[in-house]
């Protein structure tokens, strides 16, 4: 029995040693983890504080796009009003530009329309004038004719008026001086 008891203890105490044995194996095993998971949990805790920090110029860098896009939304707004504006503007200088060309081309046909008739008639005046001149010389020619004639006539009876005078006077002096 002693025996038993001896190998008894001395199976426990052997049985303890192994205990106390893992268990300061597993101790030190369990602070060498909770000391690499506290060193795990440091690096952590810094890239948390690196993430917000990237976060929160995450953040103002989107603050600063949102309001680059804003700006450039604004632009593009006004950009479209200009263009439209300008759109307006080209289609009603084009529409006036049509309007003045069709105006032309009807001033350009009555002025034509007046130069042909402005032609016709000039053909007329000069040809009736033509017609004048004929005339004219034809009265000239015939007047002149009748003018001699009317004057032959004319100085014909003058002459024989005047010698009938001038010998009434003579035989009228000649009896006196008699």
């Amino acid at each position: 029995m002693m025996v038993g008891i001896l190998v008894g203890c001395v199976l426990g105490a052997a049985a303890a040693a192994v205990f106390f044995m893992l268990k300061g194996r597993a101790s030190a095993q369990a602070i060498a983890t909770a000391e690499a998971a506290q060193a795990e949990l440091s690096a952590a805790r810094t890239e948390v504080v690196t993430l917000r920090t990237q976060v929160g110029g995450a953040q103002q860098g989107e603050a600063g796009a949102k309001a680059s896009l804003a700006a450039a939304q604004e632009q593009v707004r006004d950009l479209r009003a200009q263009v439209d504006a300008e759109r307006q503007r080209a289609e009603q200088e084009s529409a006036l530009r049509s309007k003045t060309q069709q105006e032309l081309r009807a001033n350009e046909e009555r002025v034509a329309e007046r130069e042909s008739a402005m032609q016709r008639i000039l053909a007329e005046r000069e040809k009736s004038i033509v017609e004048l001149k004929t005339v004219v010389e034809q009265s000239k020619a015939s007047l002149t004719e009748t003018f001699k004639a009317t004057g032959a006539d004319v100085l014909k009876q003058t002459a024989e008026q005047l010698l009938r005078q001038a010998k009434e006077q003579f035989e009228g002096q000649n009896k006196l001086s008699q």
